[in-house]
């Protein structure tokens, strides 16, 4: 008997062929729209955040009690932490660096600026936050002497200056003196994250130190995991072993907030798109579905009368409806794949929109990520669709009572 249904719901199909080729065509369309926004905009939130992490706060960030409130040179972790077995030998850890952060004036003959100076050990920055892939011009190099400097691109071209020289920078050192420092520009470096790029300047950590009459210490201990799913893991880790008070570790949600909302509000912006996908799947199958099941009341007429039960006609137009929607899905998803892995692999570069991008911490290039929940999400909606379309038509169907139509002529 299932055999015949599917025999039948394939006939009728095929009988009706443009009708169902549309209805699957426009399917297949929405499903490749929301899937490449999807892809997109969820890329590019994990990008901003990615940035941000490896910039900045780390999966983890461990800073000396207070110094977030008051970021002042008596407030720093002390080098003896790096030494806790837990922070060497941890298996969850892929990276760490410490930095030396404090706020300065840097001036050229053109202009000056408030600055971030980040005293930082070169090479584990540069493995840690990735500078190599973010270096826009010059080299990643602070000099035999120490005395290079690698800027944000934002805070070069405020100040107008370029690979190769001086700066002057200023700031008040830890006995309150205000000391100045002749730097050479060496590199400079795009990271996509707005406030790093316009008021960063990166030096050697011991010369930094040396600067601010500091001997020993650091800010900032920033730590990245080989998965970040282990962040909250981690935190609780180094809250039971360290068991200090003195010490705040934070994760990189905790810092940037606005970074998590913005991930839940591409949540809910998936799924609005899935309900659109719902919407625009069952009008779509309604309309067919309707139109095909009014046509065909004599020959359901002629099926009840020779012994076929409501239950399996009904299976029949349910079937139906389902094969236009998996027609869509299959079409939808396999395009939605395919541009999706286009997108990945070379990114979707919006240059001309740079500026601001920037301004929200944005890259200029987008690579799209691909989830399996958006293929599960979207086959489930579209199936829903499709059975929630049938009911209006199949109630219609048995209102008009087809047999007595059959009788009537």
């Amino acid at each position: 008997m299932y055999k015949l249904i599917w025999h039948m719901a394939w006939n009728a199909l095929g009988r009706r062929r443009g009708r169902s080729l549309l209805v699957t065509l426009m399917i297949g369309a929405s499903l490749w729209g929301l899937l490449f926004m999807e892809g997109i905009y969820d890329g590019m939130t994990e990008q901003m955040i990615d940035n941000t992490v490896k910039s900045d706060s780390g999966n983890l960030s461990l800073f000396a009690q207070g110094y977030r409130l008051d970021p002042s040179l008596d407030r720093l972790l002390p080098d003896s932490l790096l030494n806790q077995q837990i922070l060497r030998t941890n298996p969850l850890i892929k990276s760490r660096s410490i930095r030396f952060s404090h706020t300065g004036l840097l001036a050229t003959a053109h202009a000056a600026r408030q600055v971030q100076i980040q005293g930082v050990p070169l090479e584990e920055e540069i493995v840690h936050a990735g500078l190599s892939d973010k270096l826009a011009q010059g080299r990643l190099h602070f000099g035999s002497d120490g005395n290079g400097a690698i800027l944000g691109h934002g805070l070069a071209g405020k100040l107008r200056v370029s690979i190769g020289q001086k700066i002057i920078l200023s700031a008040q050192d830890r006995q309150q003196n205000i000391n100045s420092l002749v730097l050479k520009v060496n590199g400079i470096i795009r990271s996509g994250n707005q406030p790093i790029d316009d008021k960063i300047l990166y030096m050697d950590i011991e010369q930094c130190r040396e600067f601010l009459g500091v001997s020993q210490g650091f800010s900032q201990l920033s730590l990245i995991l080989h998965n970040p799913d282990n962040t909250a893991l981690l935190q609780e880790q180094l809250l039971r072993e360290l068991d200090d008070s003195a010490i705040e570790i934070l994760r990189w949600d905790q810092l940037y907030p606005a970074l998590l909302q913005g991930r839940q509000v591409m949540k809910t912006f998936n799924l609005i798109c899935n309900l659109l996908v719902f919407c625009v799947a069952g009008l779509g199958v309604w309309g067919v579905m309707t139109v095909s099941v009014l046509e065909r009341l004599r020959e359901f007429g002629i099926m009840i009368a020779v012994g076929t039960s409501f239950q399996q006609i009904r299976a029949q137009v349910l079937l139906e409806s389902t094969l236009l929607g998996l027609g869509g899905f299959i079409l939808g998803a396999g395009s939605g794949v395919a541009t999706l892995l286009w997108f990945v692999e070379h990114g979707l570069n919006l240059e001309v929109f740079q500026e601001g991008l920037q301004a929200f911490g944005m890259d200029t290039i987008i690579y799209a990520i691909i989830r399996p929940d958006y293929f599960t999400t979207a086959l489930i909606a579209i199936l829903l669709a499709c059975t929630a379309s049938v009911i209006l038509p199949l109630r219609r169907l048995k209102q008009a009572r087809p047999v007595t139509i059959l009788n009537s002529q």
